[in-house]
């Protein structure tokens, strides 16, 4: 086809105006629909932006007032801060004490101690005046004016404000002020100062002590006079870790004036154990500890599994005011894991009225008891329901029920209080053992004759069972681990302790320092607690570095038992552990079957001497195994090492494919070794139910409130 080219030059408007068509078309949908969409997208950006202040205006615009008010409810959330940490503080500030002798010639709780003196007019050095000659003339414990007194009335206070209320609450006094007055006694350790009104204090020296006098040579405690007039600044008692002196080191671990072999700090150690009523060499008592038979007057070894203390003379050729205060605070948490086994005891041990009618009608829970003779009183604990009838003189009826699934024994004692002024009475019920409940050998009645006929007896008041190793709820202490190595529980194993200050390194006269005692914290040489690396042990062989958390207001330590608790009474003793004062924290449980009996070595040839005579028990006498002679924990292989185990088990379990996963043990760790020791064959074996149990936690130990006046 020959192409046109006149007609197309011809033509061209309508050519050009049929390709024009479909463009516009083209361009008219691009504008509608993508850059439509485009515009649309920025109209609500910008819609946004600008409905924006609008609803500000809905509630309250952020302006200077509502700066100033949140700033003041943000005073206020701190202010209560100090009020949880002042009352927490308030109910653990009686745990933190020291040894008798040392306090009340120091005074750490609430002695007068001089930051600062600063000398505003001097005494004329004209021989009548000086330095005291005589240190002991006006030592503060055989001086009644020198006795430590209360802080002077002008003294601030320290104020927070109660959130609910939002007034001011008095959270005490704060523990820091300002004194004037002139030196009328003087000693290397102390000043008397006569104050205002005639008021006398006594302020105690500190290392480092701050000395001003006109006289800038003269810049040392024992430079102050007699007759000087000073302006002392000083904080009321120690807080943790405070410098001690050389008088203080020397108190704390010299011989007591008390008598005997024991230092100043050892004299407490005793105490701690006797809480629990442990188990001596006659069999008597509540609580066995491990390996240790109670002497009174006699201390367990230094490294006992159940308790580890300094023995000995400490080396004293450094300062140990860091290690007396180490010390202190490991036998403060001693006191009170002791005192929590107790607690558990005393839940099954001491009865209650029962039934609740017998509650007096004020509704404030006291039982009033009862003077009525030939009336039953009605006493319940765990183990028993008892209905006391008094006849009249020394004379008692007791019906007796078995409240157990299992037999009960008799042959145990009970106190009974029948004077409001006088002490209970011990009496002994005896008999053949009570099937279990809901049988028909489950309830007896049996009369009993007081020893003492002649006492004042005017009524039934209180009834309580003398625990002994069988009726006991916690009923023995295998070990206790405060602070690094096997204290902390398997979720918790791959944490570190801590010194109390993290940039505390081993010092290097700290290299080589001395386990304390002559052997391991578990058993022989070298085996215990694996210290942390941060802190390393003192020259002592305390642990720097016990903490897995230090804030400016709490300590947390963790801690570990391996008890042996009857199986019906696990949920009392943790319930006792849940309400320490120390906010004992529980981190893990572990349980396993105790195979073996409690009773006591000495006990137990008692009972096989008896027992020979008719041919009944063999195989008694034998001494009950140390923790870890059975099988431990079922469980995989266990966390962390651990040089030896309780009770020296020959290879822990950790490694075996079904050994125990426990902490506590040789070479890899868990409770227990490979054997399983016989059970004792004894005519009571099925009376005992007991089961070994582990508790893991951590304390909270609070630091002083107010805090110091200046930081340490």
């Amino acid at each position: 086809m020959k192409f046109d080219k006149e007609t197309l030059l011809k033509q061209r408007f309508w050519v050009v105006l049929a390709g024009a068509a479909p463009l516009t078309i083209i361009a008219i949908f691009i504008l509608l629909v993508i850059v439509g969409g485009q515009i649309h997208a920025i109209y609500k950006e910008l819609e946004k932006k600008y409905d924006a202040p609008k609803s500000l205006v809905k509630g309250d615009l952020v302006n200077r007032p509502i700066i100033e008010d949140y700033s003041k409810k943000g005073k206020e959330i701190k202010s209560h801060e100090d009020v949880i940490w002042h009352d927490s503080y308030k109910g653990q500030a009686n745990l933190f004490n020291w040894p008798e002798e040392l306090e009340s010639r120091f005074h750490f709780k609430d002695g007068i101690f001089a930051r600062s003196v600063k000398v505003e007019q001097r005494v004329k050095k004209d021989g009548a005046a000086g330095k005291g000659d005589d240190p002991k003339a006006g030592d503060p414990k055989v001086d009644p004016k020198a006795a430590n007194a209360k802080a002077n009335d002008a003294k601030p206070e320290a104020k927070a404000t109660d959130p609910k209320s939002g007034d001011p609450k008095d959270v005490g006094p704060k523990d820091a002020g300002v004194l004037t007055g002139v030196i009328v006694k003087y000693d290397k350790d102390w000043i008397q100062l006569q104050c205002a009104d005639n008021k006398e204090e006594i302020v105690y020296n500190i290392p480092k002590v701050k000395v001003s006098t006109p006289d800038p040579t003269e810049k040392h405690w024992n430079q102050l006079l007699i007759g000087d007039k000073v302006t002392v600044q000083y904080e009321r008692g120690k807080y943790f870790n405070d410098p001690l002196t050389l008088s203080e080191q020397a108190a704390f671990i010299d011989p007591s004036e008390a008598g005997g072999s024991f230092t100043v700090y050892l004299t407490q150690v005793e105490d701690i154990i006797t809480q629990v009523q442990p188990i001596d060499e006659k069999g008597e008592g509540a609580v066995r500890l491990q390996g240790y038979a109670y002497r009174k007057g006699e201390l367990p070894p230094s490294q006992s599994s159940f308790l580890r203390y300094v023995s000995g003379d400490w080396i004293r050729s450094h300062d140990i005011s860091e290690e007396a205060w180490l010390a202190q605070q490991e036998l403060w948490i001693y006191r009170e894991l002791y005192r929590l086994v107790r607690v558990a005891n005393d839940y099954v041990g001491q009865f209650k009225p029962w039934p609740g009618d017998k509650l007096d009608g004020k509704g404030d829970g006291i039982w009033k008891g009862g003077t009525e003779k030939n009336k039953p009183y009605s006493f319940k604990n765990p183990y028993w329901e008892i209905d006391v009838v008094w006849k009249g003189g020394n004379e008692l009826e007791l019906t007796m029920k078995n409240l157990l699934d299992r037999r009960q024994k008799l042959d145990i004692h009970f106190l009974v209080k029948m004077n409001e002024e006088s002490e209970p009475e011990k009496f002994l019920v005896g008999g053949e053992p009570l099937l279990p409940k809901d049988n028909e050998g489950a309830i007896r009645k049996i009369k009993i004759e007081l020893t003492k006929p002649f006492l004042p007896r005017t009524g039934i008041y209180s009834l309580e069972q003398v625990l002994t190793w069988e009726t006991a709820a916690v009923k023995g202490i295998e070990s206790i681990v405060i602070g690094p190595g096997n204290s902390l529980s398997q979720r918790m194993s791959n944490l570190q302790t801590r010194p109390l200050k993290k940039d505390d390194t081993p010092k290097e006269k700290d290299k080589g320092a001395k386990a304390v005692g002559a052997v391991g914290r578990f058993g022989k040489e070298g085996d215990g607690n694996q210290r942390g690396p941060a802190g390393g042990n003192t020259p002592n062989g305390l642990s720097r570095d016990p903490y897995l958390d230090v804030t400016p207001q709490t300590r947390n330590i963790p801690v570990a038992l391996a008890l042996i608790v009857d199986q019906d009474h696990t949920d009392r003793v943790l319930t006792a552990f849940s309400n320490s004062r120390f906010r004992f924290l529980i981190t893990e449980v572990l349980k396993n079957r105790y195979p073996a009996s409690m009773r006591p070595q000495s006990a137990q040839l008692t009972q096989a001497a008896s027992a020979n005579l008719t041919g009944e028990v063999k195989n008694v006498g034998q001494a009950p195994p140390r923790l870890g002679d059975f099988e431990g924990f079922r469980g995989g292989k266990a966390f962390g090492p651990g040089p030896k185990g309780l009770g020296g088990a020959p290879k822990g379990l950790g490694t075996q494919p079904q050994g125990g996963g426990g902490r506590l043990a040789k070479e890899d760790g868990g409770f227990g070794g490979t054997q399983r020791p016989q059970r004792n064959a004894t005519v009571n074996e099925d009376l005992e139910a007991n089961i070994e149990m582990v508790i893991y936690g951590i304390v909270t130990v609070y630091q002083r409130y107010p805090p110091p006046s200046e930081p340490r």
